[in-house]
């Protein structure tokens, strides 16, 4: 039997708020407790009817429910602390069988029926909740937070554990708020945090980017390789070639955090309230995660079909090619200012109610303001062809392919254009780019990089003199 410290009060939570996901039966926007959702339970049960934990999750604020087998709800809050309720009579047995030593509950008659309620702080929880407090996991600084998020107190506790990357708290959580917690992959960086009450500006998810650090070896962060695109130019001829480049595991390098927040605002997508910094580095690097704020769940576009943070198939977007449109157009609109994303597939955007959202913007960044129109266009390229790569997988290719680039360059392009974007040997140069190989852009995707071009060439209103545009125009003809 294990130890408690029984405290008599009612299994009420305090503050004016807004239930997670509140049932039409308890819809009342004024609602300050769980006591409406426990008495229904509790009355439910002592009928005889079965009631799904699935059900109290979704009604609970600021806590998790399961109905024990002795007919107690049992509510427990993030605090560690539990409130137990039971309709009928035999309370205080029923209690003791929970391991509480002295119940002394507060009794109400609903209708003819008594319910018994009881809060209760259990030993073991008191020693992990302390335990909690000394272990820190990995250090973190929070170096920008919105202080007013206005977050329930278990998900200010929730969010402080999820923020700290220890890797068995966060398995507890999981296991535990699989209602308000989710991975994106097991094996990648992200958390989506399910809010109970609506933040301000109507955020209902945080997404947290970077906050599963793994670790490696002296209590550094784990790392490994992957390929990269970069460009440069060659007798001043544009050309794109892979490397490698050594990459945090499950987090990102200070750098790339601190960039994806300072250009957050720049993509006019979700809110980023919060930007942190990890003590633990890799090669002498700090590591970061950044802190994003969505009025829903993030549904990314996959080809045609979108996918939740559960992976679970949508419905296909509706008026794809209207959607597909208005992405090209806000592309050109980032090009226009001079920044780029860099990588920029069909698996970065998301699906909002006012249309597109591009994500994951650790790469993302303004072209430098001394390069020629060919490195420009060349770096335009390498935006605008990675959703067309993905395209060529995929059975709607060219109505997709045509509203997107329709979108991004104002008009329906040239024929040619959009025969060289469907065409097998697109998808397939791009496939062939192997690390340390360069691909001569101007050769390889003619037709597109001049149309491109064309973009960086057209002079400013007042500039009459051409000349430089028309020679480079020409260049182009030559080297295509």
């Amino acid at each position: 039997m294990r130890g408690v410290l029984c405290v008599t009060m009612l299994a009420a939570g305090a503050g004016n708020v807004w239930g997670l996901a509140q049932a039409p039966a308890f819809g009342e926007r004024g609602a300050r407790s769980n006591r409406a959702v426990v008495l229904a339970a509790a009355l439910s049960v002592h009928r005889g009817h079965h009631l799904p934990k699935a059900w109290l999750n979704r009604n609970l604020w600021n806590a998790t429910g399961e109905v024990r087998r002795n007919g107690v709800i049992d509510i427990r809050y993030g605090t560690g602390r539990h409130s137990y309720t039971v309709a009928g009579l035999g309370a205080r047995a029923k209690f003791r069988q929970l391991g509480v030593l002295f119940p002394r509950p507060i009794t109400e008659v609903v209708g003819e029926t008594p319910v018994a309620h009881l809060q209760v702080f259990p030993l073991r929880e008191r020693i992990l909740a302390r335990l909690r407090g000394y272990r820190r996991g990995r250090g973190y600084d929070m170096e920008v937070k919105t202080p007013d998020l206005g977050l329930s107190p278990t998900d200010e506790d929730l969010l402080d554990r999820l923020l700290r990357g220890d890797a068995l708290d966060r398995g507890f959580i999981l296991k535990n708020w699989p209602h308000k917690v989710a991975l994106e992959n097991p094996l990648g960086r992200t958390i989506y945090l399910r809010l109970d009450n609506p933040s301000r500006g109507g955020v209902r998810v945080l997404r947290l980017k970077g906050v599963m650090p793994r670790g490696g070896w002296f209590r550094r962060i784990a790392g490994f390789t992957a390929p990269v695109r970069s460009i440069f130019a060659d007798s001043d001829t544009p050309r794109m070639v892979g490397t490698l480049a050594r990459v945090a595991a499950g987090t990102m390098l200070e750098s790339e955090a601190r960039r994806e927040f300072e250009m957050a605002p720049e993509f006019d997508g979700d809110e980023a309230p919060g930007l942190g910094i990890y003590g633990a580095r890799l090669h002498g690097a700090r590591a970061g995660f950044v802190l994003y704020g969505m009025r829903g769940d993030d549904v990314r576009v996959r080809y045609d079909i979108g996918v939740d943070i559960q992976t679970r198939e949508i419905d296909p977007i509706p008026e794809p090619d209207r959607f597909f449109e208005a992405l090209g157009a806000q592309l050109r609109g980032l090009h226009d200012r001079g920044i780029v994303h860099r990588a920029f597939h069909l698996g970065n955007i998301g699906v909002g109610p006012r249309g597109p959202i591009i994500r994951d913007l650790e790469d993302a960044g303004p072209m430098s303001g001394n390069l020629d129109a060919w490195t420009r266009a060349a770096w335009r390229f390498d935006d605008v062809s990675w959703p067309l790569f993905n395209w060529s997988h995929a059975e709607t290719a060219p109505s997709h392919a045509r509203a997107f680039l329709r979108g991004y360059f104002g008009f329906d392009p040239a024929p040619g254009v959009i025969f060289e974007c469907s065409s097998p040997d697109f998808a397939e140069h791009l496939s062939d780019m192997e690390i340390g190989r360069k691909t001569v852009i101007p050769q390889m995707f003619p037709a597109l990089f001049r149309a491109l071009l064309e973009l960086e060439s057209v002079p400013p209103a007042g500039w009459e003199d051409v000349d430089g545009a028309v020679q480079m125009l020409g260049r182009m003809g030559r080297a295509a």
